[in-house]
């Protein structure tokens, strides 16, 4: 994701901002745009839009992978009504799963809740005393550079390490709904002795594996994350980063597990 012109203190940084080693995809690359008139573009003018892109752009993105989470449940959930797929087979990738989605929810609400409404307020609030226009410029720009900050979507470390993981949890789900369709294509089969022994094959070792897989590189990713805003919160003592940090790391469950390979 790479920004081509932004107007922030955090410029060198965001512009650098290219969290993928395997290229955009379609759908991170889905951005909207805004024509703005005059005398509008003044305030709103094509520096400023970039900020507001990045922002919605990663919503929209979390939002997906989200929504390709849930669809994973429901067609498990399927599958095992219809053709028989008992829990013990998949219970590893379920909690995986859940994992995956109670991350992408927090980061959402972080950025949400946290992060733009809080400051869309003092923007506001900002708004309501402005003498002349300069005054609505620098407030405006303040509010673009918090958000992006507080959100840690101009860090450029922070951002790849969370991009890295929503596509660890992209490549899971694909795996999953490959194991899902190799299960309806075995329908044909229920009630015989072949069926029961392609199943034990399809949730076997290898699946298992590829479950312990995942589950370590999620992991191992979310632990970076937290390494690195920790470092990053004892240099600035951010609030916005203690509250980041208390989403992703509930209970210092991540943290704990951190402290544990070291104390190792």
């Amino acid at each position: 994701m790479r920004i081509i012109s932004i107007d922030s203190k955090d410029t060198a940084a965001v512009k650098k901002l290219n969290p993928t080693d395997e290229g955009l995809s379609c759908l991170e690359a889905i951005s909207f745009d805004y024509v703005v008139k005059w005398p509008l573009s003044l305030i709103i003018s094509r520096k400023k839009l970039v900020p507001y892109q990045l922002l919605f752009r990663f919503l929209f993105y979390t939002k997906y992978i989200e929504w390709i989470l849930n669809n994973t449940w429901r067609y498990a959930s399927e599958l095992t009504k219809r053709f028989r797929v008992a829990d013990d087979k998949s219970h590893e990738a379920f909690i995986l799963r859940h994992r995956m989605l109670i991350f992408v929810q927090h980061l959402q609400s972080y950025i949400t809740f946290g992060v733009i409404e809080p400051q869309w307020k003092v923007f506001m609030e900002t708004l309501a005393k402005v003498q002349n226009v300069d005054e609505v410029l620098n407030a405006h720009s303040r509010f673009l550079e918090n958000c992006l900050r507080s959100g840690q979507l101009s860090t450029k470390d922070i951002f790849r390490i969370i991009h890295k993981i929503l596509l660890v949890v992209s490549q899971f789900v694909n795996f999953l709904n490959q194991t899902y369709a190799q299960v309806e294509q075995l329908s044909a089969l229920i009630g015989t002795s072949d069926y029961d022994e392609s199943m034990d094959r399809l949730f076997g070792c290898h699946f298992q594996e590829q479950v312990r897989l995942h589950d370590k590189s999620f992991s191992d990713k979310i632990r970076k994350l937290i390494v690195e805003l920790e470092n990053i919160q004892t240099k600035e003592t951010s609030d916005s980063i203690m509250n980041l940090l208390l989403k992703l790391d509930f209970n210092r469950y991540y943290s704990g597990q951190v402290a544990a390979t070291l104390r190792s």
